[in-house]
């Protein structure tokens, strides 16, 4: 498999070779249309949707963690090993991301272009801030406190990056993807060390609420704007994501979250919520796979047709 720098490298150097819509069958030598105009009217609604955020942030009141946030249910050790389910648990995340990337070769081994390039981009920043997540995690759960929760966060931070970038590809390929996880990661960065350096967690409240209601928000916008514009002009998602899907499973990954210790006195300490939690937010990245999986079957019958 190859690592994250041989794979941002991969990615960029396919980058710079493209058109403006690369990773499509347009031709080279067929001028494309200018997509100036879009791609700069969803930038600015989402940098105003971000300045949203930041003004939230900063009017709200500040609200701390709770003192017993780091006392988790699970404290039992495996040997030399503390809160060992706590800790193993995170190999969920790297099991995640290294699916992500085989399901993304499996795409690119039936077309090499089936997956344009800010698409691949953000799937991979995807994948890899899951992997990262399994060890900022794992090393915050062998000794939970403040610090060690903002290493977590940090890895987690990547991966949401990663997912608002192929969010956006899915429903504005005019819009670089770039800019947007790197305004995802400034943001993201500035409300870990609010709550890690001031004790504020609102900012990061905030940030991961406004990441899910991105994800809510947009496909309605753009279903409305599809009815207004009619079958024949519409637009449709590149991937087809059941975005749906990815909030309701991380829905359940906070519910199980905060159910941590009544999961841990119910289940005769087998699993605490927190385990478990570790594994739904995982989990999260199926709908992703699934859409994967219908790009590869149409590019295939896409290869068959043309043979």
């Amino acid at each position: 498999m190859p690592t994250f720098a041989q794979s941002l490298s991969h990615a960029a150097a396919r980058f710079k070779k493209a058109p403006a819509l690369a990773g499509t069958d347009h031709s080279p030598h067929v001028p494309l249309p200018d997509q100036t105009p879009m791609r700069m009217g969803a930038g600015a609604w989402l940098a105003a949707y971000a300045l949203l955020l930041c003004a939230l942030a900063v009017a709200l009141p500040v609200v701390t963690l709770p003192p017993n946030y780091h006392d988790f249910a699970d404290h039992i050790a495996w040997g030399v090993l503390p809160h060992a389910r706590d800790v193993l648990s995170n190999a969920a995340f790297a099991v995640a991301g290294v699916a992500l990337l085989w399901a993304m070769r499996r795409v690119q081994t039936v077309r090499a272009t089936a997956l344009s390039l800010d698409t691949e981009l953000a799937l991979r920043v995807s994948a890899w801030g899951l992997i990262l997540t399994t060890f900022a995690s794992g090393i915050y759960h062998l000794q939970p406190n403040a610090a060690g929760l903002a290493l977590d966060r940090a890895g987690m931070l990547v991966a949401f990056a990663g997912m608002l970038g192929v969010l956006v590809v899915d429903y504005l390929p005019q819009q670089r993807v770039v800019p947007v996880m790197a305004g995802s990661l400034l943001l993201g960065a500035a409300c870990v060390l609010a709550d890690w350096l001031h004790g504020n967690m609102t900012p990061w409240v905030l940030f991961q609420g406004g990441a899910a209601g991105l994800m809510l928000l947009l496909p309605i916008c753009m279903c409305v704007l599809a009815d207004k514009q009619g079958a024949a002009t519409a637009q449709s998602p590149t991937l087809g994501i059941s975005w749906w899907q990815v909030l309701a499973l991380y829905a359940v990954a906070k519910a199980l979250e905060m159910a941590d210790h009544p999961i841990w006195q119910w289940s005769g300490e087998l699993a605490s919520g927190h385990n478990l939690k570790h594994v739904a937010a995982a989990a999260t990245v199926l709908p992703v796979m699934w859409a994967l999986r219908r790009v590869r079957q149409g590019a295939r019958t896409d290869t068959s047709v043309r043979m």
